[in-house]
């Protein structure tokens, strides 16, 4: 059994070096199969661009869009899946039902990640969604106008079946693969978890760069609201009023997942909480540098926001060709290698690297975010700082 697999629709191309291109032709014969899906679109259609340049404008936070073509009568447009990503889902052409459920407690399923369920290899069954009374949480069709928001981790199954087609319902198994009659919806995702904007790959982080295991080796294992909590997303961007509160959040949940670990280190450098859970998070941030940790995030999420922005600015101002289908894929292609590039130093950076270049310079005062980095982090450094002010100490006697 498995879950729900893509493939490339048409794009055969023509002379080499040519970028692929799917007619509506091949989106027409694509509907026969399934449910057409044109992925992170909004570098390539001008019009999709300027939703995605709206949303970040709005959100503060990287966003992109997803375009889903669905003919009337298909049983199942979407199986029974979950996604790393918060959506907002704008229905534009015809109808479609959809489901969403209450997200199932990650500890029934340790090994199963709860932001990518029903995909690749693991299939999630309606019945497992439904073992729990009360689950089903929304079960609605949408029509054009009509927009959905479902948070990253909820179960969602989508259909087309009863759908009607000129005034008559389709059946099931009545597919009629025609675009005027389809169902198209756009799916905005706000994208935090995917780029490690959340409490969880921020205790990585710091668990990392002080070089401590960590206690907890699985997170899936926790209970749904522990898990929930762990994997919240950091105050950053549109949420920034909460900021002033993350490094004491991220503090707590090292203390309550690695406690072991965080006391011992505690210990070892001679710091004394005590019993106060308040003064123990509280050294443990001091010690740890943990608001250059949320800093650094913030910052990453800014330097990916920045390279999205110029992606779908230049598609809705025609830089690199205007209509030329090479000039657009290829533009594609470099931003989204340019964005990469910076998630990857940032991941570095998270492994106990230097802080990239790119995040050493300051980001706009309205944002929230503090001048430009000049220094490297972590406890080494904030331990080196401690020991150099109490030598300054002992050199006024």
């Amino acid at each position: 059994a498995s879950g729900w697999y893509m493939k490339s629709v048409g794009g055969g191309g023509g002379a080499a070096g040519a970028a692929p291109k799917s007619t509506p032709a091949d989106v027409a014969a694509g509907l026969k199969e399934g449910t057409v899906v044109l992925n992170s679109c909004g570098g390539a259609i001008p019009l999709v661009a300027g939703v995605c340049l709206a949303a970040q404008a709005a959100f503060h936070l990287p966003c992109n869009v997803n375009v889903y073509l669905t003919a009337p009568g298909r049983k199942t447009s979407a199986p029974p899946h979950t996604d790393k990503q918060d959506v907002l889902v704008m229905q534009t052409q015809g109808r479609k039902h959809w489901r969403v459920f209450c997200p199932p407690d990650p500890i029934q399923n340790p090994r199963k990640d709860p932001y990518q369920r029903g995909k690749g290899k693991d299939r999630l069954e309606l019945s497992e969604l439904q073992e729990t009374p009360g689950a089903l949480l929304l079960d609605v069709v949408l029509t054009p106008g009509m927009v959905l928001y479902v948070p990253a981790g909820f179960p969602h199954t989508t259909d087309t079946v009863h759908v009607a087609v000129d005034g008559d319902p389709a059946g099931e198994g009545e597919v009629h693969p025609d675009l005027a009659n389809a169902s198209v919806h756009l799916t905005l995702g706000v994208d935090t978890h995917i780029w490690g904007l959340n409490y969880a790959f921020a205790r990585t982080a710091a668990l990392q760069r002080a070089r401590v295991a960590p206690t907890l080796a699985n997170p899936n294992a926790l209970p749904a609201d522990k898990f929930l909590a762990l994997h919240d997303t950091l105050p950053l961007g549109f949420l920034s009023p909460a900021r002033p509160a993350a490094a004491a959040t991220l503090a707590a949940l090292l203390l309550e997942h690695d406690r072991p670990a965080m006391l011992s280190l505690l210990e070892k450098l001679g710091h004394a909480p005590g019993s106060n859970p308040a003064t123990a998070a509280s050294a443990l941030s001091d010690l740890l540098d943990l608001e250059t940790t949320i800093d650094v995030l913030d910052r990453h999420r800014h330097r990916l926001q920045t390279l999205l922005a110029q992606l779908y600015t230049d598609c809705v101002l025609g830089v690199g060709g205007a209509g030329d289908a090479n000039a657009s894929v290829f533009r594609v292609r470099k931003a989204m290698a340019a964005i990469d590039e910076a998630h990857e130093a940032m991941l570095g950076w998270a492994r106990g690297g230097e802080v990239p270049a790119e995040l050493r310079e300051g980001v706009a005062a309205e944002e929230g975010v503090a001048a430009p980095i000049k220094g490297g982090f972590g406890m080494r450094t904030a331990v080196a700082a401690k020991k150099g002010a109490k030598k300054g100490k002992k050199g006024k006697k």
